[in-house]
């Protein structure tokens, strides 16, 4: 397939680029995604991680993160890619994708849908990110970063 055409950053991520320079934040993909997905602030998905274990400057846990997302009212399901891919990758040139990964949701639409809230474990299980309502709210976003686990988050 053809590299992905560069995309600009999800407004989602951007505008959260106030409240990481107020904390004086790095390696916080962890906040951003639990704040995209449960649709809270970053300062709100900020203290709850804090409460659950990260240490500011450090990566998170993804135990502390699905934990926290529960704290706020929302079920995070596990889904295999296997699975995934049979249940969404079924039209079109997604057939043929070999692998979920982060440029998906603006490759082939439909795939990540709207009023659906994903979390997804990239980089060998160095990054999370969130894609909401079939935008990745990331900075991964028009990067074909692989997908290596990732979770639906629902309401309670």
């Amino acid at each position: 397939m053809p590299a992905p055409k560069s995309t600009d950053r999800a407004a989602t991520y951007v505008n959260m680029g106030a409240a990481r320079a107020a904390f004086g934040e790095s390696n916080d993909c962890g906040v951003v995604a639990v704040a995209a997905a449960c649709r809270v602030t970053y300062e709100k998905a900020h203290g709850l991680l804090k409460l659950a274990g990260r240490v500011d400057g450090h990566g998170t846990p993804v135990k502390a993160i699905l934990s926290v997302c529960t704290m706020l009212g929302f079920n995070p399901t596990r889904y295999h890619l296997d699975e995934f891919k049979s249940l969404r990758y079924t039209e079109g040139r997604a057939r043929f994708a070999n692998h979920v990964t982060t440029h998906h949701a603006d490759r082939f639409p439909g795939v990540f849908r709207d009023g659906e809230s994903w979390l997804l474990l990239t980089g060998g299980g160095r990054h999370i990110a969130a894609v909401v309502d079939g935008v990745n709210c990331d900075w991964t976003r028009g990067k074909a970063q692989r997908v290596y686990m990732m979770w639906k988050v629902e309401p309670l």
